[in-house]
């Protein structure tokens, strides 16, 4: 087994689509996938003395991210391809990196919402994020039209 293949995991279309692509290159390199999902928790700005307020963790939300991740890795397994999973929290992007630093993998497999204009402005792009500042190989897969 070669070094890992790390894939973002949002469980949106375009995530899913990266996840396929991402355990073609696994099974084509002989490496297993570690599919990493980033929480973020509920953060606010409020006026000072204040300043942010995180809420608490939503143990619904856990448990479905975690019957989500299951059932990739158990679809992943059916297929022969070895996969491990981490939840992290934090900004999707950032966290994304830094999991990518801890585990030093051989690809970063992130998919592509496709947006453009005000909403990517607004929201931003993780895609282009970890493209921008990763020090190895990203494989970024498109939003099919």
């Amino acid at each position: 087994m070669g070094k890992t293949i790390l894939v973002g995991a949002d469980f949106s279309p375009e995530s899913d689509r990266a996840l396929g692509v991402a355990s073609e290159v696994a099974r084509a390199l002989g490496c297993p996938l570690e599919l990493v999902h980033a929480h973020q928790p509920g953060t606010y700005t409020l006026a000072p003395p204040v300043d942010v307020v995180t809420f608490p963790e939503d143990g619904a939300e856990l448990a479905h991210v975690r019957h989500q991740l299951d059932d990739r890795l158990a679809r992943l397994a059916a297929e022969g391809i070895p996969a491990t999973d981490d939840v992290l929290t934090g900004e999707p992007a950032r966290a994304i990196l830094d999991k990518a630093q801890q585990r030093d993998p051989l690809l970063i497999v992130v998919g592509s919402h496709g947006r453009t204009g005000l909403s990517r402005l607004i929201m931003g792009s993780v895609a282009e994020r970890v493209v921008r500042h990763a020090d190895r190989p990203v494989l970024v897969v498109p939003k099919i039209a």
